[in-house]
C-alpha cells in the first residue's frame, strides 16, 4: 500500500467492510492500509480504528500501533488521539497512552502528553482515573528517550554520516 495504487486501496477498503470478513483478516487489511503517505488514507483508517463496526474495541490499539510506526501516520495519529480523547469511541485510552508516549522524543510532543493527561484528570487525582499510572509511566519514558536523544543523537547523526553507501559499516582509515 506505501506505493500502491488508488485501486489497491479502493480494493483494500471495500474488503474492509465486506459483511463475514473475521477480525484478524481485518487488521491485516489496516496494517497494510496504514503504512499508506496519503493524508486522507491515513483519516479513513483512524476513522475505522474507532468504528466499532469495523474493528472490536480491544483490537482498536493494534491499529493505533500500525499507523504509529511510520513517520507520516504517528503525528496525524497522535494529533487525532489528542482531538478525540473524549470521544466514546476512542474505549481503550491507556493502551493508546502506552503506545505513543514511549515513541515522543521532544519537549513540545511531551509537553502535550503532559497536557493530554490534564485534561484527562479533569481536576482528579491520576490515581482516580483509569489511566494515570499508565500516563504517568509514559511520560517518565518520554523524557528519559527526550534526554537519551540529545545526549547521544549527535554522535549517532556522526555515524551515520561516514557509512559508505550500501553497507552498514563506517569505512576504516
Amino acid at each position: 500500500m506505501r506505493e500502491g495504487k488508488p485501486s489497491y486501496w479502493k480494493f483494500m477498503k471495500e474488503l474492509l467492510v465486506v459483511p463475514g470478513t473475521i477480525t484478524t483478516s481485518k487488521l491485516s487489511l489496516l496494517r497494510g492500509m496504514a503504512c499508506s503517505r496519503d493524508e486522507s488514507q491515513l483519516h479513513e483508517v483512524l476513522m475505522a480504528a474507532i468504528d466499532p463496526d469495523i474493528v472490536r474495541s480491544q483490537d482498536e490499539n493494534a491499529v493505533f500501533g500500525y499507523l504509529n510506526k511510520f513517520n507520516e501516520a504517528h503525528v496525524m495519529t497522535w494529533e487525532f488521539v489528542q482531538r478525540e480523547w473524549s470521544n466514546p469511541l476512542l474505549t481503550n485510552r491507556a493502551n493508546v497512552v502506552a503506545t505513543f508516549g514511549s515513541s515522543l522524543k521532544t519537549k513540545w510532543r511531551i509537553d502535550q502528553l503532559k497536557a493530554l493527561f490534564e485534561r484527562a484528570k479533569g481536576g482528579k487525582d491520576a490515581k482516580d482515573i483509569p489511566e494515570g499510572a499508565t500516563f504517568v509511566r509514559a511520560i517518565e519514558r518520554a523524557e528519559i528517550n527526550r534526554l537519551w536523544v540529545e545526549k547521544h543523537g549527535g554522535n549517532i547523526a556522526a555515524l551515520v554520516s561516514q557509512l559508505t553507501p550500501g553497507t552498514d559499516i563506517p569505512p576504516t582509515a
